[in-house]
């Protein structure tokens, strides 16, 4: 599932951010549960409203953010890494994270 989204950045502006995340069974697990938590969390990871859920900088403290823009990575981007937070926040509040192993990448390609 791929995510390409408009930020608001903290000068005001916007910024296009892009996650791609997918959904796999772990290969440990293998049992009806573990089915199901699987096609949970990917019913979760396609749920439209995450073209629209609030992310702000408020929720990265001051030095780690000063770290993630010392490696260059923009407010988009960051925006973005913290939308993949929430999705994965959301699996794991569904009970969907056991035996669920979800992987990506944050940037625009």
């Amino acid at each position: 599932m791929s995510i390409r989204r408009v930020f608001q950045l903290s000068d005001g502006s916007t910024g296009q951010g892009c996650l791609t995340l997918s959904v796999k069974r772990d290969p440990s697990a293998a049992d009806p549960a573990t089915e199901q938590a699987v096609a949970t969390a990917r019913a979760i990871v396609a749920e439209p409203r995450w073209q629209t859920e609030p992310v702000s900088l408020s929720e990265v403290s001051a030095a780690d953010l000063k770290i993630m823009k010392d490696r260059g990575e923009t407010e988009a981007v960051i925006l973005a890494g913290l939308l993949r937070d929430h999705i994965q926040a959301a699996i794991e509040q569904a009970g969907a994270s056991r035996g669920v192993v979800t992987s990506g990448f944050v940037g625009c390609r």
